[in-house]
């Protein structure tokens, strides 16, 4: 019920609601938001416009089940999703280790990095995130900008926001 309610606060009062009422009404109101407007995530992107879905689909939905071309199509973009976010993963996590080696001096170990990014980059699917030279200088480079930043470990990236936030927090005790 929370989700329903902030849902509600922030002005998608209809999800808010579907998520509030019973399961039979829930559905019921599923079914009319996917007639008028199709599957639409939470931030109101499409992904299924309502004249791809058959009233077969409108009915299944208005009696609790997810109509199949539904589910199929979450199944696939939820795929997608964890496919990008495992690739994107692994390259943070190469240049974290070799941004760790660069600052211990280790050069066998930035060696080793190197080659384990030269495997990355080898595979066809990795071609649009590669890492290269650049791509490290770069992440070097925001790392010492970022350290400049950083107040007790925590990196607030808008200096005005962090000062503000700052402030907002009590005075320390232990140092």
């Amino acid at each position: 019920q929370y989700y329903g309610v902030s849902q509600i606060r922030e002005g998608n009062v209809q999800r808010g609601v579907e998520a509030i009422v019973p399961k039979f009404a829930r559905d019921l109101l599923k079914a009319y938001r996917y007639s008028q407007e199709g599957v639409t995530d939470s931030r109101k992107n499409q992904i299924l416009p309502a004249e791809e879905l058959a009233s077969y689909d409108i009915v299944m939905q208005a009696v609790g089940f997810s109509p199949a071309r539904v589910s199929e199509t979450w199944q696939r973009n939820s795929a997608l999703k964890n496919a990008e976010t495992r690739i994107k993963r692994r390259r943070q996590k190469l240049l974290n280790e070799f941004a760790l080696a660069y600052k211990m001096e280790d050069r066998r170990a930035q060696e080793e990095i190197l080659d384990r990014i030269a495997e990355f980059n080898a595979k066809p699917m990795h071609l649009p995130v590669a890492i290269t030279g650049r791509t490290i200088r770069q992440s070097l480079k925001n790392r010492v900008v970022n350290e400049a930043k950083r107040i007790d470990g925590a990196l607030i990236q808008n200096p005005r926001l962090g000062e503000m936030l700052r402030e907002q927090l009590p005075d320390l005790v232990y140092r």
